[in-house]
C-alpha cells in the first residue's frame, strides 16, 4: 500500500512541478508542455516508489521524497534558465535540518550524528571549492557554477562525506554522458561559453546515491 500511495503522490507532485516550471517560463502547458508534465510526473513517481521500497514507511521517507521533489524543481529550472535557485537549496537544507532536529528530539540520533553531517557538508564544500578554483585557473574559465557547488554541499548533508565521493563521481559521469544533449560539458571545458545545465546530473546522482550509495560504499570499503 505504501508503494502504491508513493507512486500516486509522485505522479501528482511531479505533474504539479512540471506545470509550475512551465508557468514560470511563460509556456503554454497545453500546447508546449504536455510532454514535460508527463515526464515530470512519471519520473517523480518512479523515484518515490524506489525510495519507498528502499526505506519503507517512516519520517525518513517523507524527508527524502521532499528532497527529491526539490531536486526535480531545480533541475527543470536549470534546464530552462541555466541556474539553480537559492530558494531550492535553502528548502532542501531546511528539510534536512528539520528531519535531523526531529530525530534528535525523539532520541533517534545524537549530537555525534549531527556533527557528522555538518562536517561532511563543510568538508565537501571546502574540497570542491579548492578543486573549482584550481580548474578555473587552469582552464581560464568557470568550471562549475556556484549553484552546482551549493547543491553538492547540500547533498553531502544528506548522505555524509563517504557517499559524497560516489555522488560527485556519478554526477561527473552523468554530466559527461549528457553533455552532447546540451552542447556543454567537454565543449565548455575546451573554451565554449555556452552554459551547461549540470543540475539535472547532480540531482540524478543524488537519487542514485540515496538508493544504492550505502551498499556500494560498504562493498568498496570491504574490498580494501
Amino acid at each position: 500500500m505504501t508503494v502504491i500511495l508513493s507512486g500516486v503522490l509522485g505522479l501528482a507532485v511531479g505533474a504539479a512541478i512540471g506545470l509550475w516550471s512551465l508557468r514560470l517560463r511563460g509556456a503554454d502547458a497545453e500546447h508546449e508542455g504536455g510532454l514535460r508534465v508527463t515526464l515530470s510526473a512519471a519520473l517523480l513517481a518512479v523515484a518515490f516508489v524506489a525510495l519507498a521500497v528502499r526505506y519503507g514507511v517512516g519520517l525518513e521517507l517523507v524527508e527524502l521524497c521532499s528532497f527529491v521533489a526539490v531536486l526535480l524543481m531545480l533541475s527543470l529550472t536549470d534546464l530552462d534558465a541555466y541556474r539553480i535557485p537559492n530558494a531550492c537549496i535553502a528548502t532542501a537544507l531546511a528539510i534536512r535540518v528539520a528531519y535531523l532536529a526531529t530525530c534528535c528530539a525523539l532520541g533517534a540520533i545524537g549530537l555525534r550524528e549531527l556533527w557528522f553531517y555538518a562536517i561532511s557538508a563543510l568538508g565537501v564544500g571546502v574540497a570542491l571549492a579548492v578543486v573549482v578554483i584550481v580548474c578555473d585557473w587552469w582552464l581560464g574559465s568557470a568550471s562549475m557554477g556556484g549553484g552546482d557547488l551549493k547543491l553538492f554541499v547540500t547533498a553531502a548533508a544528506y548522505v555524509g562525506w563517504q557517499q559524497s565521493v560516489l555522488l560527485v563521481f556519478v554526477a561527473c559521469v552523468l554530466g559527461i554522458v549528457s553533455s552532447p544533449l546540451f552542447g556543454g560539458g567537454m565543449r565548455q571545458a575546451l573554451g565554449s561559453t555556452k552554459p551547461f545545465p549540470f543540475g539535472p546530473s547532480i540531482a540524478l546522482s543524488c537519487l542514485i546515491t540515496l538508493l544504492c550509495g550505502e551498499p556500494l560504499v560498504a562493498w568498496y570499503v570491504g574490498m580494501l
